[in-house]
């Protein structure tokens, strides 16, 4: 029982091309249109900066942690004479 067996034959290897900016970023472009992750990823990271930064002064003007010029200058450490 001998079976022949088709090897795939593969296309002559082409000319390797040169590193330059448009064929990387051409690369970038298509990685992230491709992968369903890197949207999802921007956009959390846009929601999580957005968010943070309407979180954090808004927090700060509840609390009234917003030290006046006056207490600021109080807590600088000086020298005593």
């Amino acid at each position: 029982m001998s079976t022949a067996t088709a090897t795939p034959t593969r296309p002559p290897a082409s000319k390797p091309k040169k590193v330059n900016q448009a064929r990387v970023l051409l690369s970038e472009w298509t990685k992230i249109r491709s992968l369903r992750s890197t949207s999802f990823s921007l956009l959390a990271a846009v929601v999580f900066i957005i968010g943070f930064s309407v979180l954090v002064p808004s927090v700060i003007v509840r609390t009234g942690r917003l030290a006046t010029r006056a207490k600021r200058w109080a807590l600088i450490p000086r020298p005593v004479p």
